[in-house]
């Protein structure tokens, strides 16, 4: 029954494998045309998210070996010095916390970048604190009262804070290296993008094989 009598006004499907309609030959071309350019906005996705990774991570291609042991030795310098200052202040203060912790991150460089901005940004604000002693606390916000303590538990001039906060800038531009933590987690979230992308892949090659073997009726003109 590949041929019948219709009215002009009908819509005819084709029930015949072996002929191809108007629909079926659309379709191939749009299929070729997304064959084409899907590996390509692929790539462009996964670049994008390995880019961002190598940003937040602070490691890419160009920190060679050599720089990453100059970055290992001075992240190590950074966290010593912020681990003796707060065991010598016994822990009685936020200050000497917070220290700890950062210096703890920056010997194993966990989240250095992070770390060192956030880090910097702080003690830009205690510099101003220790500037401006004189800072009424009447009308403060709680902001103010938790870096105001923080100002007092921290025995350094405003100079001197603006000065660590230059060298935790430094660590933050360059970032911790290829001999840190921030390492090993970049090398697991590069495996992931690639193996979602692999899998991606596969899903979409093997749904393009079933509408091959699979037969769709289309409707002619």
């Amino acid at each position: 029954m590949n041929e019948f009598t219709t009215s002009s006004c009908s819509k005819v499907i084709s029930v015949n494998p072996s002929q191809k309609t108007v629909g079926a030959i659309k379709s191939g071309i749009l299929s070729s045309m997304a064959r084409r350019c899907r590996p390509i906005e692929l790539n462009i996705r996964t670049m994008r998210l390995k880019t961002l990774v190598n940003i937040i991570s602070g490691i890419n291609k160009n920190v060679n070996m050599v720089m990453s042991g100059k970055l290992l030795l001075a992240r190590c310098l950074a966290g010593a010095l912020l681990i003796c200052f707060a065991t010598f202040n016994g822990f009685t203060s936020h200050a000497s916390w917070f220290a700890f912790g950062i210096g703890l991150a920056f010997v194993i460089g966990f989240q250095t970048r992070i770390t060192a901005t956030l880090s910097a940004l702080a003690l830009l604000i205690v510099s101003v604190f220790k500037f401006f002693p004189d800072i009424s606390i009447i009308n403060a916000s709680s902001a103010d009262i938790f870096f105001g303590k923080m100002a007092a538990g921290i025995p350094l001039s405003w100079v001197e804070c603006i000065l660590t906060a230059l060298i935790f800038t430094t660590l933050a531009f360059f970032g911790p290296g290829r001999y840190s933590a921030d390492q090993i987690i970049r090398r697991k979230t590069f495996k992931a993008i690639k193996r979602n992308a692999s899998n991606r892949i596969r899903r979409q090659r093997k749904q393009r094989a079933q509408n091959r073997m699979s037969y769709k009726a289309f409707l002619t003109e």
